[in-house]
């Protein structure tokens, strides 16, 4: 009995000893098994072409290509699902058409071709709505859309003034007339003299918006203050448009058609590159080598093509980046780069040191995977619990991959913001530089400076407090049934009611007159208004809101011209066949199609209203019968 009782003693003794000396271990084992964990298998080189899949079926060589870009960390495929789209054309079936959408769902141009090739509205709408989380997208819409306001209000206040200058001009005229005679005096001379100085303006080396501002400054000064004030804006529409709004749309411009490292950086960073943009990639990386944008895209292209070594080197400037996104986003590509590598302890650090800078749903399953791999299962439930809070619809798409040894599904990639890229497009750049000077040398002349914009905006200034008050002729006006420009010099008599002193005589003081002479001016102003209403008529079948202007009516005819010009500007902007396609801005592969149906659209919604009701004023101006 009692050796029963040694033995057990023995055993239990033994016992504790050895939960002690693991208790007194643990910390070695787990810090051993933060050392030696397995890494994670990552793809290496490049997915295979075409000539690998000759023999296998088309839709399923699709898919296979699909599969191995996807093990590559790749989330967009477009081109392969515009080639699927192509072939599926023959036979839209829902079923091919929804397997090629899948490929690349938040690619407009998909959508769109989705869209032709099944009819279906809920395909267009997201087609739509992918322009604005597409950034190659949304520059070509910014860039499009803004040069069509730009161009519409550029021609607005061009015509308005233009229209206004060919009303007031023969005012001129009479006011220089009286240089040689006091009454009756005639006006051809002075409308000479006005027009052969604009005229000569460009000779001079003077831009149209110079030209235009001159004609402005003779306009305004036969005005009253209160009618000079639709050409004092229309002056600093021009002003703005000619300065800061030259800069701001140049480096949107430039973005797009001279400086498209950004766009290519998008493109891979966001996992759907074109071919050829990885070659581009390498090369902006050596033209810029100090931009963290280009490194930090080519780091994560190197980490999906398995040259992880050359990754951390690309990586390493980045990870102490002054923007705080791109800075959190490399911390996060080092810690996959760690656990790839098998450095679980390292990666933690780095998931730790990203969520520190920017907590994100991404991170946060990231730390948790890295939790996992140490065994460290509390933690990692406390960092999925968190990220499945902040983003639960994500996280349960790749939980349900995580049973795969391929890094990219097992782990999520941080993509940068929009506003990164939107950041670059607006910082001043020597290509936008080289846009905004040709565009000042076809506004404001070769000749002009710089800052002659600045002239623009101060010219209504003094046009309104100083010519206006020395040179501006208050008596000067238009009678009121002949359109005759008549002024208190013109006769001794003061017009009265608004009508000339021979209108006055024959129909206002009720003077002794022969009947036949007052007939004789009824039916002479009867045929004036009517060719001046036929005349009306036609300028506004050629420009809608010019009859208005010409009236007097200068805000509504303007506003009609600036979405005549705003309309017309979407389809010279949108379409190549414009002008040769010299002004215009082709949809990149991103867009696609939607590239010329949006614009076109845009342009109808506009124009067709408009031009609408145009033909019916214009046919009431035309039918238009006069009873006097």
């Amino acid at each position: 009995m009692a050796a029963v009782k040694n033995t057990s003693r023995s055993r239990l003794s033994r016992g504790l000893r050895f939960a002690a000396l693991v208790w007194i271990a643990a910390p070695a084992i787990v810090a051993a098994q933060l050392e030696t964990a397995d890494p994670l298998i990552v793809p290496q080189g490049h997915p295979p072409g075409a000539a690998s899949f000759k023999d296998v079926d088309a839709f399923e060589r699709f898919d296979q290509a699909a599969g191995e870009f996807r093990e590559r960390g790749y989330s967009q495929l477009p081109v392969l699902a515009r080639s699927m789209l192509r072939l599926a054309a023959s036979d839209p079936s829902p079923v091919a058409v929804a397997r090629a959408v899948n490929l690349a769902p938040q690619t407009p141009a998909v959508r769109f071709e989705a869209a032709k090739l099944t009819h279906d509205p809920a395909h267009l709408s997201r087609a739509i709505w992918g322009m604005f989380q597409s950034y190659p997208a949304l520059i070509w819409l910014v860039v499009v859309l803004g040069g069509a306001l730009g161009f519409g209000l550029l021609l607005g206040a061009i015509f308005v003034i233009g229209i206004a200058f060919a009303r007031a001009v023969t005012l001129h005229g009479h006011a220089f007339g009286h240089l040689t005679s006091s009454q009756d005096p005639p006006a051809w001379p002075g409308v000479l003299v006005a027009l052969g100085i604009l005229a000569g303006m460009p000779l001079l080396g003077f831009g149209p918006v110079l030209v235009v501002t001159a004609a402005a400054v003779l306009t305004a000064m036969r005005l009253e203050a209160k009618k000079a004030y639709p050409f004092i804006v229309s002056l600093l529409i021009l002003a703005v448009l000619a300065g800061p709004g030259f800069d701001v749309w140049a480096r949107f411009a430039a973005i797009y058609s001279h400086d498209g490292a950004s766009l290519v950086a998008w493109r891979v960073e966001r996992g759907q590159p074109l071919p050829g943009d990885r070659a581009l990639l390498e090369a902006a990386v050596r033209k810029d080598p100090s931009s963290d944008l280009f490194r930090f895209t080519l780091a994560t292209a190197l980490k999906r093509e398995g040259d992880l070594k050359q990754a951390k080197i690309v990586l390493e400037p980045v990870l102490e980046s002054r923007t705080t996104s791109i800075r959190a986003r490399a911390r996060n590509l080092e810690g996959s780069l760690f656990l790839a590598n098998g450095q679980v302890r390292e990666a933690i650090a780095s998931f730790d040191q990203a969520r520190s800078i920017e907590e994100s749903a991404s991170v946060l399953y990231n730390l948790s995977q890295a939790y996992g791999r140490a065994l460290q299962l509390a933690d990692q439930h406390k960092a999925f619990t968190a990220a499945r809070q902040l983003d639960p619809e994500m996280i349960s798409q790749f939980n349900s991959a995580a049973d795969s040894a391929n890094l990219h599904r097992y782990l999520i990639d941080l993509p940068l913001p929009q506003s990164i890229y939107l950041q670059r497009a607006l910082s001043p750049s020597p290509e936008a530089f080289e846009i905004a000077a040709m565009l000042r040398t076809w506004t404001l002349g070769s000749r002009a400076p710089r800052e002659a914009w600045m002239f623009v905006a101060l010219v209504p200034i003094v046009t309104l407090f100083m010519l206006g008050g020395l040179l501006r002729r208050s008596g000067i006006e238009r009678c009121v049934r002949c359109e005759r420009p008549t002024c208190s010099r013109c006769s001794a008599v003061e017009s009265g009611g608004g009508t000339c002193v021979r209108c006055a005589r024959l129909f206002v003081r009720g003077e002794k007159s022969d009947p036949r002479v007052r007939q004789q001016q009824i039916g002479l102003d009867r045929k004036r208004q009517q060719s001046v209403s036929r005349g009306l008529g036609l300028l506004a079948l050629a420009i809608p809101g010019a009859a208005r202007v010409f009236e007097g009516r200068v805000f509504a005819g303007g506003l009609r011209i600036f979405f005549t010009a705003l309309g017309f500007g979407l389809l010279v902007l949108a379409h190549p066949l414009w002008f040769n396609g010299a002004m215009a801005f082709p949809a990149p592969f991103e867009v696609g199609g939607l590239g010329i149906a949006l614009p076109l659209a845009l342009a109808l919604v506009v124009l067709v209203p408009l031009y609408f009701s145009t033909f019916i004023e214009a046919y009431h101006r035309l039918t238009l019968r006069v009873s006097t």
